[in-house]
């Protein structure tokens, strides 16, 4: 996000992407971890985030 409208757009400004909730909807809330080992398939470290904290 911009700190306020009065940002200067000059040549080198590849794009503006104006923010709206219909196109970007906020992010769901976080929910607790139920230890279905589906973000350590995702993670690229290769890290086993549900040995983490157990």
């Amino acid at each position: 996000r911009l700190p306020s409208e009065q940002v200067g757009i000059i040549k080198a400004t590849n794009c503006i992407i104006a923010m709206s909730d219909v196109l970007f909807p906020p992010a769901p809330p976080a929910l607790p971890c139920i230890r279905c080992t589906r973000c350590a398939e995702a993670c690229p470290a290769e890290l086993q985030p549900q040995e983490l904290y157990w």
